[in-house]
């Protein structure tokens, strides 16, 4: 699955069409949403979240809304910590790719080379 990232903090501010969650499994059960929005309930409820999302038919498309709109708690079957590592990560590789490819680029390019002069003998 590829994931779409934001860029700039600006993006966000964009609201987007969640059509998807119509299908979620935490929307359509009788599931308490608490267990997705937690403050200091521990592994058990972050478990219970995870598993619920797992047999959930939208949890990729979840995962990524989360990921680019810096969602807190449980979304896609992962957590905010989960997500801002992702994140980071891609960031990261971002970064390396475009130094990369200015150094490609500037290999392609001819180099200027000194021409040796013609010497009269």
């Amino acid at each position: 699955m590829e994931i779409t990232y934001r860029e700039k903090l600006s993006d966000m501010v964009i609201s987007e069409p969640m059509p998807w969650t119509k299908e979620a499994l935490c929307k359509t059960s009788s599931i308490n949403m608490d267990t997705f929005f937690f403050d200091e309930h521990g592994l058990k409820q972050i478990k219970l979240a995870k598993a619920i999302c797992s047999a959930c038919p939208v949890q990729e498309e979840c995962l990524d809304f989360a990921v680019r709109n810096l969602e807190i708690g449980i979304w896609g079957g992962t957590t905010t910590k989960e997500r801002k590592k992702m994140r980071a990560n891609h960031l990261k590789e971002t970064r390396i790719h475009k130094g990369l490819k200015r150094i490609t680029e500037s290999f392609g390019k001819p180099q200027k080379t000194a021409t040796p002069k013609k010497t009269s003998t």
